[in-house]
């Protein structure tokens, strides 16, 4: 989308504006982890209308509530306009009092009201998902209070208008990407059984609706964000926090971030224990620190990003299935990896710090196309070495789509970053991108 729509801004606002995104996906995914009946395409869907809708209901808001507060802050971001340090801290204290009260209402309402809401939003309501419905509630009362301060505070008409389109598209995607996943991995009467098994042997239906989810979503969502293109201005300032705060704060988070990934659940503290459930919490020592920095939105888009997936492939790798030996393990999975999204960082860094009016192509090209091929080979890991081209496993079938898919991106990423060196500071075309 940045490079599509926004490569004329600067190098430092393009990184702000995705970071901020990565970020804020960890509110949205608190959608995620749902108990919920899948949608399944059948006659019976179809002739009971208060299941389909009941279902219906329950995937689009799930779908609204993963984007919408993601394409909120990207658009705020974008944007260009200049936001202080207090505000942003201001910011984050709002969302976080904003959190627990949602939570505190829905918990404070009558039985009989939670119960109704729990059928429209799980489709399984039960007294064990009472934390569950809470967590919602906040997620609700996030977006919605981010809406107001956008609106009242911020006065900022761009990113309200983006923001609400980032949540019709998801509220639009995820629907559509249940029923034509269904439709995809189910035995349907319109599709030869032997073309279906030929098709889509290798897929899980949960594969097939993120896929679909992904490409729906940013397909509706990108074509805004490039109508809106003449709207995106470089940010004024280059960021109040100063290096000391932002390296240590990140460092403080990543510390969290692992520990409530991979230390053993007896004796975590409860602020650990907060990093593991989808919600503002988490999310906030790096909202900071990347809408306030500098230096953090590379430092997050690359090396602290790419800490939990580095952990994971290694444990899966090394100590679950042991296809690399420790040694092995440590250099290819943490080491190199590692090295490469750090070096990138530290040299958009340093091409920001010679000007800080480098344009976006360039920098957020190479980014995108190192950590593409780290996180290419992180899954080829995790998806025990299926290549294509030396044999047929279950896994098989999802890294060809992975390498199809980081290809392209390397392609377009390549293809920007070569124009814009050439370019010598005047911005690539971006038709037909």
């Amino acid at each position: 989308m940045v490079l599509a729509s926004a490569s004329n801004i600067s190098s430092l606002t393009a990184a702000r504006a995705i970071a901020a995104m990565v970020v804020s996906t960890g509110l949205g995914n608190v959608a995620v982890g749902l108990p919920h009946t899948d949608w399944k395409i059948d006659p019976d869907a179809f002739s009971n209308i208060t299941v389909l809708s009941q279902n219906l209901m329950m995937v689009s808001i799930r779908g609204a509530l993963r984007i919408g507060f993601p394409a909120l802050v990207f658009a705020s971001a974008l944007g260009g306009r200049s936001r202080s340090w207090f505000g942003i801290i201001a910011l984050t204290a709002y969302l976080l009092g904003l959190h627990y009260a949602g939570g505190w209402l829905i918990g404070a309402i009558p039985e009989s009201a939670r119960s109704s809401f729990s059928k429209v939003i799980m489709a399984a309501p039960g007294a064990a998902f009472g934390s569950t419905l809470e967590s919602w509630g906040g997620a609700l009362a996030t977006i919605l209070g981010l809406f107001v301060w956008a609106m009242f505070i911020w006065r900022d008409a761009l990113t309200v208008r983006l923001g609400f389109w980032g949540v019709v598209a998801g509220g639009v995607a995820l629907p559509i990407a249940h029923m034509l996943g269904s439709m995809m991995m189910s035995k349907s009467d319109w599709l030869a059984e032997r073309l279906h098994v030929d098709m889509f042997k290798g897929f899980e239906a949960g594969t097939i609706i993120e896929i679909l989810f992904g490409c729906i979503w940013a397909g509706i969502f990108g074509w805004v964000i490039w109508l809106n293109r003449e709207s995106y201005k470089s940010t004024p300032d280059v960021g109040s926090l100063r290096l000391p705060w932002e390296v240590g704060l990140l460092i403080l988070h990543t510390v969290l971030m692992l520990a409530a990934a991979f230390a053993p659940g007896v004796g975590k503290s409860p602020i650990i224990d907060s990093y593991e459930q989808p919600g503002v919490i988490a999310i906030a020592i790096p909202f900071v620190c990347v809408l306030t920095g500098r230096r953090s939105p590379w430092l997050l888009l690359l090396p602290v990003v790419m800490a939990p997936v580095i952990g994971i492939a290694l444990r899966h790798g090394v100590y679950e299935t042991h296809q690399l030996t420790a040694d092995m393990g440590w250099t290819l999975v943490v080491a190199v990896p590692l090295a490469g999204v750090s070096a990138c960082a530290v040299w958009a860094m340093l091409l920001d710090e010679a000007s800080v009016s480098t344009q976006a192509s360039l920098p957020i090209a190479v980014a995108l196309i190192v950590e593409t091929v780290a996180l290419l080979w992180l899954a080829a890991v995790l998806l025990g070495f299926a290549w294509p081209w030396l044999r047929a496993t279950p896994y098989t079938a999802t890294l060809s789509l992975l390498m199809g898919s980081a290809t392209i991106l390397c392609l377009f990423g390549a293809r920007d970053a070569m124009a814009s060196s050439a370019s010598s500071g005047v911005v690539p075309s971006t038709n037909g991108f």
